[in-house]
């Protein structure tokens, strides 16, 4: 059991989301970075998917009321347990009655902190992802009791996993973005299309999970008579990654609470991978720019991603490294 004792509003409980029920109209939800989640999971041994909390703006303090084993993925935070920094990307050995805190230590916006076995919440819709706008998922606020799956005996035997440098994603505040094209280029002038692979971008301060408005150059549509602007077409299908651009010629890149439809002009689509590393450029900041990249070359980057994620975890070398208290 896990007893909340401060969290920022930005805490939820996040698992791999309910993509299934997107056909229905129902966002998914699920990490805004889903490689730091993955990480944190399989430095337990859990299901890549397992619920774990994710950290937004702001710091989490909590108790936990059990031995148990947790991970802390995501960049620019610090774990103190009972006071004493611990190592993050690492599996660690929590005594019951431990109070940990997780707080600011660099650039990042999105964590994740994830228990062995995962948070047993409850499951609704198949799912125990947070969707705040549909009231889906239990609350991470003060005095909520967050129950974990039973520990086995030999649960500190993973105690010292890490995952180096070397496996994490490449984070930066100055980033170079894959996207491919939308579906909807023929709707901007040569000059935006133009603009959009070769100007500088940041991250403004309309952010959240839902969406990450850029500031940069006006991406203007061709006027086309009785369509206007060319801003706004019949609704269609979106995802996470989908750039949007209204009339107001910013671009908005749709993240892990992004709608189902809309009737916005899409230019192009980010990959997973860059998806997850723009949602940790905080508000205000960066230094983004987007390279035309095709289908092939996004997907081989992004699934090598997953294989240096996924083989890059090492186990520990030296007694006690990684437990707490001891």
């Amino acid at each position: 059991m896990l007893e909340i004792l401060s969290a920022s509003p930005f805490c939820t409980i996040q698992d791999s989301g309910r993509a299934a029920w997107r056909p229905f109209g129902l966002p998914a939800a699920g990490p805004m970075d889903p490689f730091a989640f993955t990480a944190a999971n399989l430095l337990l041994g859990n299901p890549p998917g397992a619920a774990g909390i994710e950290i937004g703006p702001g710091e989490l303090t909590l108790r936990s009321w059990d031995d148990c084993l947790i991970a802390l993925a995501g960049p620019g935070l610090a774990l103190r347990v009972d006071g004493a920094i611990m190592p993050d990307w690492s599996a660690v050995f929590v005594p019951a009655g431990s109070s940990l805190q997780i707080e600011r230590s660099g650039a990042g916006v999105w964590g994740y902190l994830a228990v062995s076995g995962g948070l047993q919440t409850e499951l609704i819709m198949g799912s125990r992802a947070a969707y705040r706008p549909a009231g889906l998922g239990q609350a991470v606020s003060p005095g909520a009791l967050l129950s974990t799956a039973a520990q086995p005996p030999d649960v500190g035997l993973r105690a010292g996993a890490t995952l180096p440098p070397a496996g994490r994603p490449p984070y930066s505040l100055d980033l170079h973005l894959a996207a491919l094209p939308g579906p909807h280029v023929g709707r901007f002038t040569p000059e935006a299309l133009a603009a959009f692979h070769s100007a500088v971008f940041s991250v403004s301060g309309l952010a959240d999970r839902t969406g990450y408005r850029l500031d940069g150059p006006r991406l203007d549509h061709v006027r086309s008579g009785a369509q206007g602007d060319g801003a706004d077409i019949l609704s269609a299908g979106l995802l996470p990654g989908c750039v949007q651009v209204p009339a107001s010629g910013q671009a908005v890149v749709l993240m892990a609470d992004a709608p189902t439809s809309g009737g916005y002009t899409q230019i192009a689509s980010l990959p997973a991978l860059d998806r997850a590393l723009l949602a940790q450029v905080p508000p205000g900041e960066g230094r983004i720019r987007f390279r035309e990249v095709s289908l092939a070359v996004a997907q081989a980057r992004t699934q090598e991603q997953w294989k240096i994620l996924r083989t890059g975890i090492q186990p520990t070398e030296t007694e006690n490294l990684g437990w707490a208290g001891g």
